[in-house]
């Protein structure tokens, strides 16, 4: 009976990994000049590449230009000034790819260049009170703007976002499409006993009589330790 249960709870415990997005990160750079209101002149930014393949790690992945699914910039030094871009359904200037080492703890490629024009740019922005649809957005080295607003306000750089790897941090699972916290995996649901239905009962029933049947028997086959004979 042990055993029945035990082979049963094994096989109802069975996981399955489920598809995640990715998020690499390129930062310490400064704008010198700004005329996008919110964004302080002389301050750090920096830019995240939400990113899903269809992959399970961050180990030994490649990501092409339709992965991209979501770019995230934060302007001051507080980096309190944010602009999101989620890109499902957009069609973003991308050339090139980032991939991942065996172990995923670096990257070996980036994109060479990711540009967008984001039509729905306040809603997702957060102070940043002027930033007015069409938001275009530039990743690239040596690029002179990286953020523009539809009504002339933009971020003035002087080498805008190095592509090279090195800039970037290695991959690291998070929450959402375009959500760049760091991901928290649920605790486990606890695992029920799995039911025998409705004959189960009777089943049971019988087994525990016949192990207690056996046991009676075997009990009754034990030998009797024999008395010595006592002398006349």
């Amino acid at each position: 009976m042990k055993h029945l249960i035990a082979a049963t709870l094994v096989a109802s415990a069975a996981a399955t990994a489920q598809a995640a997005p990715y998020a690499v990160q390129a930062s310490g750079f400064t704008a010198p000049a700004t005329t996008l209101q919110g964004v302080h002149p002389g301050e750090g930014y920096s830019v995240t590449f939400i990113l899903d393949n269809g992959g399970t790690s961050g180990a030994g992945q490649v990501w092409q230009a339709q992965h991209l699914a979501c770019v995230i910039w934060r302007f001051n030094n507080a980096q309190d000034a944010v602009y999101r871009h989620p890109l499902a359904g957009a069609s973003p200037d991308v050339t090139g790819q980032v991939a991942s080492n065996a172990a995923g703890t670096a990257l070996t490629s980036m994109f060479l260049l990711a540009a967008g024009i984001d039509n729905g740019a306040p809603p997702n922005a957060a102070n940043l009170p002027t930033l007015t649809a069409p938001a275009v957005w530039t990743v690239e080295a040596g690029a002179t703007e990286v953020l523009a607003s539809g009504n002339g306000e933009s971020v003035i750089a002087t080498t805008g976002v190095y592509t090279i790897p090195g800039y970037w941090t290695p991959p690291r699972r998070v929450t959402a499409a375009c959500d760049d916290t760091d991901y928290v995996a649920a605790a486990p649901a606890p695992t029920p006993v799995p039911a025998f239905g409705p004959w189960g009962v009777p089943i049971t029933g019988a087994l525990v009589a016949l192990l207690g049947a056996g046991t009676g028997a075997h009990a009754r086959r034990r030998p009797t330790r024999r008395q010595p004979s006592q002398p006349e």
